[in-house]
């Protein structure tokens, strides 16, 4: 069948058939090799164990009245049929995240020969024991592609610099023509987390397991946490890795982020230019530093809002700052040329260092032009996506139609301009890319779901959380507050760390093996607080 078109009748007629209608307590799958639309890419070792299917999911499984739509699922027999102990469901997170890639990678580096010349023995286990599986979010398949932002045009700037009532009648207009072009399509209101959760199920029915294990990062939590609660008989042993607060809102886990970063930021780049200017090649005084940051303008901040991760980048940024102040702004160009026969320090090492860093900061990518899309991901989100996870349009739609399906969506335009303005002034990191879901998802229309009793895990078998110190897309706080909440949680912390993503990518045994333990025999670690730390000096590659 052709991917879905995402406008007129044709979609209609793609996405949602209506042949018969879905037998909701039969659930089939047909399983086949994938094919290349699938996006799981060549994985020879793992020859006829790759299989992918397509699934005509019912539109609504509350309200089943025989409209469908296309769902992917790929999945990776477990390698030793003999030994299988059942199914690991994984979710990459996002929302809007494609497991497609990343799935096999997995099922491929558990059989792969560590530096030791063996395998890691519990991961082998893993591999060989359970198949792996992933339901890829509905829109983001190959029979249906659901993309609605391609073809808007945004129209407002830069909001943190530009806060003025025209700029922000512009953002009020993107806002509204993103909703009018996300809410109508053709089954814009089944991209939810519900659906996505019982289309789990099915698939869970269809391959004849009672339990599902889970192993979900990021956003991934937020699904393992919804299937728990929807289906506690059916849930297992759930390992949840950098996970996003599920207990709480998109807004709040917007704030907790914002902060998180603001204390890196305040911690590792400003707290030394401050404490030792002249380390830096600063002349100014130490308390004329953050200030100054903050006049920084408009033009700047925008290129380098996101720019600045060592004090070495900040003092280079402070220095051209003050040729733009002295001598006005007159282009990139003119800029480019006055750090090129400008001294940035009157040392050749310091000043070499320096020269460096500014010409990163004046590569073109590091100057914009006036349109920033407001509806795109925020450098917190996709920069910290796990790799092999697709990035473009159609994951943006879903994230969007995800996140306004899920949950109500608070405030009055004024209000939400207020929480802009307080953003803006508040974190120099905000690029105005964080209110877009406020704006949008309430113009959408309400949202489409029941959410489940999240308490209902609190009866259900201990569950295990990784979670790093500095992570910033989703904050140890939140671990934290579901730790004290979840009597049978548990969480191991990475101190040191601000790696999104822990497991498979750490390389610390204490992470790694705990992890697959955990997966494989349900074994969490012997602490009395139900909290492990684990050193890590540094940030895996």
């Amino acid at each position: 069948m052709p991917a879905l078109i995402a406008h007129g009748a044709i979609a209609l007629a793609v996405a949602l058939s209506s042949p018969t209608l879905h037998d909701a307590q039969r659930a089939q799958v047909a399983w086949a090799a994938c094919p290349e639309s699938a996006g799981t890419g060549d994985w020879p070792e793992l020859g006829h164990r790759l299989r992918c299917a397509q699934v005509a999911m019912p539109l609504d499984h509350r309200q089943p009245d025989g409209r469908t739509v296309k769902v992917d699922v790929v999945r990776v027999l477990a390698a030793d049929p003999a030994r299988r102990e059942g199914s690991i469901f994984f979710n990459v997170g996002g929302p809007g995240g494609h497991p497609a890639a990343v799935l096999p990678s997995l099922a491929s580096g558990w059989m792969d020969p560590g530096p030791g010349g063996t395998p890691e023995r519990e991961k082998q286990r893993l591999a060989e024991r359970f198949d792996l599986v992933a339901v890829v979010p509905r829109g983001l398949g190959a029979g249906w592609r659901y993309d609605c932002l391609t073809p808007l045009q945004p129209t407002a700037r830069f909001l943190p610099t530009d806060r003025g009532d025209a700029n922000w009648q512009r953002t009020l207009g993107d806002a509204q023509r993103e909703a009018e072009a996300c809410r109508g399509l053709p089954g814009a209101r089944s991209i939810n987390t519900e659906q996505h959760v019982r289309d789990m199920d099915y698939v869970r029915r269809a391959i004849g397991d009672e339990r599902i294990h889970f192993y979900g990062i990021s956003h991934g939590a937020l699904v393992g946490a919804w299937y728990a609660a929807t289906f506690p008989a059916h849930m297992g042993r759930m390992l949840l890795d950098s996970p996003f607060y599920f207990r709480d809102s998109y807004q709040t886990a917007t704030v907790l982020s914002l902060e998180a970063e603001r204390r890196l930021f305040e911690r590792d780049v400003l707290a030394p230019a401050i404490a030792s200017p002249a380390t830096y090649g600063l002349t100014m005084e130490s308390d004329d530093i953050k200030p100054m940051l903050w006049r920084m303008p408009g033009v700047l901040r925008e290129a380098w809002h996101d720019r600045l991760t060592s004090p070495t980048y900040l003092a280079a940024a402070l220095t051209m700052q003050g040729w733009v102040a002295q001598d006005g702004w007159d282009g990139w160009e003119a800029l480019s040329a006055m750090a090129g026969r400008r001294p940035f320090a009157s040392t050749a090492t310091l000043d070499a260092s320096l020269r460096t860093a500014a010409r990163q900061l004046l590569l073109p990518a590091s100057a914009p032009g006036p349109l920033l899309p407001p509806y795109r991901f925020s450098t917190r989100y996709r920069a910290t996506r796990p790799a092999g996870v697709l990035i473009g349009a159609p994951s943006d739609s879903v994230w969007m139609a995800t996140l306004c399906n899920d949950g109500p969506w608070w405030g009055t335009d004024a209000a939400i301009r207020a929480r802009a303005d307080h953003f803006a002034l508040s974190f120099w990191e905000a690029d105005g890319t964080d209110i877009a879901p406020y704006l949008v998802c309430t113009r959408w229309g309400g949202h489409a779901v029941d959410k489940p009793d999240l308490d209902v895990i609190a009866n259900g078998p201990p569950f295990l959380m990784l979670q790093a110190e500095d992570d910033v897309p989703t904050p140890a706080r939140g671990s934290e507050a579901l730790l004290a909440h979840y009597p049978n949680a548990h969480l191991v912390m990475a101190r040191g760390s601000d790696l999104h993503g822990l497991f498979n990518a750490s390389g610390v045994p204490c992470i790694e093996r705990t992890a697959a333990r955990f997966l494989l025999t349900g074994e969490v670690p012997d602490a009395p607080t139900r909290r492990t730390d684990c050193r890590m000096d540094a940030v895996a590659p």
